[in-house]
């Protein structure tokens, strides 16, 4: 079953995003006024740790953190401003397996950005994982006033302990 979250504000503290992988990104020149992209892998924070109402999903969900092995979607609405940041990753010469982030010639990190500047002061919402294209570390950060929402389907939830005891089972496969 679907289920919309609505992290505005404080609620965004409720879902962990840094295990998380961005898959589509739409980000054009000119500031966006809302923006809607997906995720695979966010943490929803519903462990005794954390201290909030947890009745913002159904009873029949466990009350430990889960982890979202599927694709959900971020809707924003009154975009103001913000920036991105993606640091691309690059595969080592013979180490197939071992990814750094891509440098100039001249040895310093290569970094993709751009900036919109906030028109006034608003709510600031920081994304902090992986980029799937372009391939790499992503910063994004958002300045709204308006509503930030996370959708995903229950059937995708697995228990956090389960993720960590075997991620390679749950991650995002391209």
């Amino acid at each position: 079953m679907k289920h919309i979250i609505d992290l505005t504000g404080d609620n965004f503290d409720r879902v962990d995003f840094c295990e998380a992988k961005i898959i589509d990104l739409p980000i054009s020149y000119n500031m966006p006024r809302k923006l809607q992209f997906t995720v695979w892998g966010a943490v929803i924070l519903l462990g005794s740790e954390w201290i909030y109402d947890k009745e913002f999903l159904p009873t029949s969900i466990a009350r430990r953190n889960q982890y979202v092995s599927g694709i959900g979607k971020i809707k924003i609405t009154e975009i103001n401003g913000g920036s991105i940041e993606i640091y691309p990753y690059e595969k080592l010469n013979g180490y197939p397996e071992k990814i750094v982030c891509a440098q100039k010639q001249d040895g310093t990190e290569l970094v993709l950005s751009h900036q919109w500047e906030p028109e006034n002061c608003c709510q600031e919402y920081l994304w902090e994982c992986v980029n799937m294209w372009p391939y790499g570390f992503c910063r994004l950060n958002i300045f709204s006033k308006g509503r930030l929402t996370y959708e995903f389907d229950d059937m995708d939830l697995v228990m956090l302990s389960t993720y960590l005891a075997n991620p390679k089972q749950y991650v995002f496969r391209n």
